[in-house]
């Protein structure tokens, strides 16, 4: 098969819904991947990455990155 062929009929799948449901279920796994990440490094990166993902995507922010942003709040308000 033509690499050519391959594009064109990815191309014609690009705003199928059966496309459309596999990039929400994509963007779902990566985004509890993300957590799963955070929650064993406790690194900061892998909320801002997750929030930036959710942004872009327009998805409502998990809630484990809301409660990230809160406690930086907090930490940011406790500041003297």
């Amino acid at each position: 098969m033509p690499i050519d062929h391959i594009f064109k009929e990815v191309e014609s799948l690009k705003n199928t819904p059966e496309l459309k449901h596999l990039a929400a279920a994509i963007l779902d796994i990566r985004l509890a991947l993300l957590e799963i990440e955070y929650r064993v490094s406790q690194n900061p990166l892998f909320a801002w990455e997750a929030l930036q993902l959710a942004i872009k995507n327009n998805v409502t922010l998990p809630k484990w990155v809301i409660e990230y942003l809160e406690n930086c709040a907090e930490n940011l308000f406790s500041l003297e």
